[in-house]
């Protein structure tokens, strides 16, 4: 509670996230896309000190993915990466989180793997 988080939307999954993040932090939009496109990264408005800035990898519903790796100024990155795990290498390091549901590319639903940088695991106990 009073932290500050950063949120990508570009489509309905991402929205979903920030509605979450709602519940929990000062969740910012700091950027919106059309469901189309992702908005240039040169508007996004990210806070100065947001704990993450969530973004989801590729949004389904309106065919909206991303080709790189956000860059989001050394801040922690969280990404859903539930429509496209396991579909192209994905190089791990570049985030603080990755979650995905697994009922799209590797088991059934309900079962979720998250990947968390070892280094933050503390912070969550």
């Amino acid at each position: 509670e009073g932290d500050v988080t950063d949120y990508i939307v570009t489509g309905a999954w991402s929205k979903k996230a920030l509605e979450e993040g709602k519940k929990y932090t000062q969740a910012n939009l700091a950027a919106k896309g059309d469901n189309k496109s992702i908005p240039t990264p040169a508007s996004w408005k990210l806070s100065e000190g947001s704990k993450y800035v969530h973004y989801c990898d590729n949004e389904t519903i309106g065919g909206v993915e991303f080709k790189s790796v956000p860059e989001v100024g050394g801040r922690l990155l969280a990404a859903d990466m539930s429509s496209n795990f396991v579909s192209k290498p994905v190089d791990v390091g570049k985030y603080g989180i990755i979650y995905a549901g697994a009922q799209k590319n590797v088991g059934p639903s309900g079962v979720t793997i998250v990947i968390v940088r070892e280094d933050l695991l503390g912070n969550a106990r």
